[in-house]
């Protein structure tokens, strides 16, 4: 009689301590906001905001309703409705977001609670998004009806999809430069071969012995050989009005790829260099008629808004790196292409009045556009033709020959030598020209193009201008040299000849004659190379 009690009150404590341990769970459950009683392993994350209707589908297959804060377990479906949107929050700054009508579902790659690897599978209809900026983490990889693609640190993908494993349009972002790139569409057999992988992924267990993460697949590598072949690397753009001005104008860039992927999307990126940084901008590429080549037509008012303004040497110029940005839907790779391009302003140069200009060639045939190709060097007195302009607008008349040379260069600061070839006009020189590559036809050509009177060699303070003296001054010149036994060379009717103490002699007002009917005259003997 006395057992039978005592097992009764074992049995009574017993009971007693099963309902409190019961308790104590059931208020830890209620705590952390798991009312069902969800299995804390398999969670994934948490919903960190819920806006309008909501709706989760566990393995149970049954739809309840959800707000902030509740566990998101593995495999669940998070449903929204119209105008609703839910917030995931996937640990290790890393999110996702199922907006309005949409359906989307929460899976982890590996057996683990610390930030596995999550698929996301948004290939039903609807619109969905996901981020990741700690690149600790393991990647999020969303699943949509262009495929799988990764996200990670530093990115965030957004895919609205027309239906399940339908056609859908995918922008990756880069979050710190903004630089947004379409994922192009893959044909229906890759982008199910893809789904049917990663479904895979997740049907295969995990062994609960010794738990291993599934391993990141590997980056789809692309051999890619880049070349600029035009513009040359290195080279020039020049024009006469200011930059802002051709914002409609376009650069047109032709590069030459090799090992490009098939459904592949190509792009220049054009990258500044400067002190103050580098920002950048991205140009599709479209194949060209040639196999292999590919152009770019880039407006100038994008180049204009991703550089900063440089004066050199009185030139407005802006200096661009090259590089391809080609990616093939889940992966993008840059190279860098060798050489840098330069587009310049010789408008705050042409309002000066002491410029020069050094010329590879004098041509005829400027190129088309208002742009001119040569290699820029910073001394002009290394090329071959060399022209310094001493009044204000000389520069425009030489713009077509600047545009047709393969080499040419300009800067402010010209300075009039003490002998030399001197281009002259009303009387006064207005330019000098010099260089290795120099002979009659180019002086002819360069006094054409400036409109010059005529153009002599010779100390340049032989000249002097008839208009700026009177009879009386001029008279007393010549008397000063006859009497030196100098004489006065007076250049008139494309002849240059001499005045000497017989010529006075013989016309006493020769005075009033060179000063009626003389170009210019010279108090030593020059050489004329070109006249009107």
């Amino acid at each position: 009689m006395g057992s039978n009690q005592f097992s009764f009150s074992s049995k009574l404590v017993l009971v007693t301590v099963v309902i409190g341990v019961a308790a104590v769970f059931s208020i830890s459950a209620v705590r952390n906001s798991n009312i069902y009683l969800t299995d804390e392993s398999a969670a994934v994350g948490k919903l960190a905001a819920v806006d309008g209707e909501v709706q989760i589908r566990s393995e149970d297959g049954e739809f309840r309703r959800v707000n902030a804060g509740q566990t998101v377990a593995d495999g669940d479906q998070i449903v929204t409705g119209k105008d609703s949107k839910a917030v995931i929050d996937l640990n290790s700054g890393r999110k996702a977001s199922c907006l309005s009508n949409s359906r989307i579902t929460v899976t982890s790659l590996e057996d683990h609670r610390i930030a596995p690897t999550i698929l996301i599978d948004a290939t039903r209809a609807g619109q969905a998004e996901a981020s990741t900026t700690d690149n600790r983490a393991n990647p999020v990889i969303l699943l949509t009806g262009n495929g799988a693609v990764t996200v990670n640190a530093g990115e965030s993908v957004a895919t609205k999809s027309s239906g399940a494993s339908g056609p859908a349009e995918v922008t990756k972002t880069n979050t710190k430069t903004g630089v947004k790139i379409t994922i192009a569409k893959v044909d229906d057999a890759d982008r199910s071969r893809r789904i049917q992988e990663n479904l895979a992924v997740v049907a295969t267990p995990t062994p609960t012995a010794t738990p291993k993460p599934t391993p990141k697949p590997a980056p789809v590598k692309i051999d890619l050989s880049a070349k600029l072949l035009s513009p040359a690397p290195g080279s020039s753009f020049w024009t006469t009005t200011e930059l802002e001005k051709l914002s409609n104008e376009f650069v047109s860039f032709v590069v030459s790829l090799k090992a490009v992927p098939t459904g592949a999307s190509i792009a220049l990126e054009l990258r500044q260099e400067s002190k103050g940084g580098a920002k950048g901008l991205q140009e599709k590429l479209v194949p060209a008629t040639d196999p292999g080549k590919y152009t770019a037509r880039v407006p100038v008012a994008n180049i204009l808004a991703n550089s900063t303004r440089t004066i050199i040497s009185g030139t407005d110029r802006r200096t661009l790196s090259l590089a391809i940005v080609i990616s093939d839907g889940s992966t993008a790779n840059r190279a860098p292409i060798e050489g840098r391009v330069t587009i310049a302003s010789l408008a705050p140069l042409a309002k000066q009045s002491n410029i020069v200009v050094g010329l590879q060639s004098l041509g005829e045939a400027p190129q088309i556009s208002p742009w001119i190709a040569g290699r820029f060097q910073q001394d002009p007195d290394k090329l071959p033709l060399v022209i310094r302009l001493f009044k204000p607008g000389l520069l425009a008349p030489l713009m077509p020959s600047l545009r047709s040379s393969p080499s040419v260069s300009a800067e402010s600061g010209a300075t009039i030598a003490a002998a030399g070839t001197f281009v002259v006009k009303n009387q006064e020189i207005i330019a000098q020209i010099s260089g290795n590559g120099t002979n009659n036809e180019l002086t002819d050509k360069v006094r054409g193009l400036i409109d010059g009177d005529f153009v002599f060699t010779g100390p340049q303070d032989a000249l002097v201008s008839a208009q700026k003296y009177s009879v009386d001054e001029i008279q007393k010149m010549i008397a000063g040299s006859v009497q030196n036994g100098k004489s006065i060379y007076v250049f008139q009717d494309q002849s240059l000849f001499q005045v000497n103490a017989e010529f006075v002699r013989k016309y006493p007002s020769v005075a009033s004659f060179v000063r009626r009917n003389s170009n210019a005259f010279f108090t030593r003997q020059v050489k004329i190379n070109s006249f009107r």
